[in-house]
């Protein structure tokens, strides 16, 4: 094996359109798998979280969703390292769109400390008297209008905001509004060997906006989510690991910072923390083959019926949805079922 070419890209520092800067290389701050998890758990996360400081992680991703604002707040305080080296970004939750600034400060409540990036979790919003209802895409509040809140936020106790899980479908409507005077700083999405986001991801750059990856390795080798034996058992990823002495999954990563992605991983195993601070420089041709990936093994989302179930539900007139929106509504698929990012 040969790692001539391994280089720490781990410290590789992006730009915002506000000036903020902001490491590359994050740390997903929730329990494998998302969501919740019992109170017998809440030291073991947050031990995890006390790891990636330790290995140098200064961008910290975390929301209301994740249960784990509070313990992030927790490992802040208990570090030596300067609160001001960190990037901390958290996020509105859907049911919250109703409540921007009470949403926030609960949240800025429970880190103890101010927060870098507030993003809206997901364009859509649920009833504020009926919670377990998601709002039509028009209905209010919209999407831009719960933006527009957003937009007061920026200030002492929140440096800049942004937006999840957002398409080029629903990007568009929001930067043409004349209502809208912040750009989004970031928008988080799923960006990963099978759903590589080719075209969203220049289009948000473009516009100025940074990308973030979430999922960026689809759950890992032994993923919760899919079976991606199609990724890690793959001869490609298995001769960039050998070529370039790094885990199948640094090499993603690594993928994905030379395309200029913010990419926010999680990991409980220190070794895997400390390599994926040592990022590939990889080849134009290199990247090229980890560009068209998904045209051999097939495009898939972490988020599809398939592997997720949670938000997937019938809905009258619009099919299957998630979260209430039909794939089109998200902008993900055309109404031919081609996809759009």
């Amino acid at each position: 094996m040969a790692s001539s070419n391994a280089t720490p890209q781990g410290a590789t520092i992006f730009e915002l359109n506000n000036g903020q800067k902001v490491p590359a290389l994050g740390f997903g701050a929730m329990k494998k798998g998302g969501g919740t998890f019992p109170a017998s758990e809440r030291d073991y996360v947050k031990s995890l979280i006390a790891q990636a400081i330790n290995a140098g992680y200064r961008t910290i991703d975390t929301s209301r969703l994740y249960q784990t604002e509070d313990l992030v707040g927790q490992a802040l305080r208990e570090t030596s390292i300067p609160r001001e080296e960190f990037t901390i970004i958290t996020k509105l939750a859907p049911s919250d769109t109703h409540d921007v600034r009470g949403a926030f400060e609960r949240s800025r409540a429970l880190l103890g400390t101010y927060i870098d990036i507030y993003i809206m979790h997901w364009p859509q919003g649920f009833d504020k008297d009926d919670p377990s209802r998601p709002l039509d895409p028009g209905e209010s509040p919209t999407y831009i209008e719960v933006y527009k809140k957003m937009q007061e936020l920026v200030g002492p106790e929140c440096g800049g905001i942004g937006v999840g899980n957002f398409t080029i479908r629903t990007l568009e409507p929001l930067l043409n509004d004349p209502g809208v005077y912040v750009v989004p700083v970031v928008n988080e999405i799923e960006i990963q060997p099978r759903n590589p986001n080719l075209k969203l991801v220049p289009y948000c750059l473009e516009n100025g906006i940074r990308p973030i990856a979430w999922g960026p390795l689809a759950g890992g080798i032994s993923s919760q989510y899919t079976n991606t034996t199609t990724i890690y058992d793959d001869p490609l990823f298995k001769a960039l690991s050998s070529k370039y002495d790094l885990s199948a999954g640094t090499v993603i990563l690594s993928w994905l910072v030379q395309r200029g992605v913010i990419v926010v991983p999680h990991s409980s195993s220190p070794t895997r923390l400390a390599q994926n601070r040592q990022l590939a420089e990889l080849t134009e041709d290199e990247m090229q083959e980890l560009n068209s990936f998904h045209e051999k093994a097939g495009r898939q989302r972490v988020t599809d019926e398939a592997f997720f179930d949670f938000g997937w539900k019938d809905t009258p007139g619009k099919g299957r949805t998630f979260m209430g929106w039909s794939v089109v509504d998200l902008g993900w698929e055309d109404e031919e079922g081609n996809w759009l990012t």
